[in-house]
C-alpha cells in the first residue's frame, strides 16, 4: 500500500510550521480517510468520499424526500493511482 496520506500529512505539517514559526504544537487532520477492517481482521487506512443518496416517495399527504448518508471508499489511491488491496 502506498504512503501518500502520510507524505501529504507530513507536507502539511511542514507548511504550517514554516508559515507560523511562532506557534507551537502544530497539527493537522486529513479528512476523508477512514480505518477499515477486511474479512481477515486486518485493518488499513483508505480514502473515502462522503455521499448522500436521495429519492422521493409518495405518502398519504404528498411526497417526502428520503436520504441516506454513506461513504464511498476508493479502490485506488486518489494521489498516486496505486490499487488498494482488499
Amino acid at each position: 500500500m502506498c504512503e501518500c496520506s502520510q507524505k501529504i500529512y507530513d507536507r502539511i505539517i511542514k507548511h504550517v510550521q514554516e508559515k507560523h514559526p511562532e506557534g507551537t504544537n502544530h497539527g493537522a487532520t486529513l479528512d476523508g480517510y477512514g480505518l477499515t477492517v477486511n474479512n481477515k481482521g486486518e485493518t488499513r487506512t483508505m480514502a473515502y468520499m462522503p455521499a448522500t443518496m436521495q429519492w422521493d416517495v409518495k405518502t398519504k399527504s404528498g411526497v417526502k424526500t428520503k436520504k441516506i448518508k454513506t461513504h464511498l471508499f476508493h479502490s485506488h489511491c486518489c494521489f498516486c493511482g496505486e490499487k488498494i488491496e482488499a
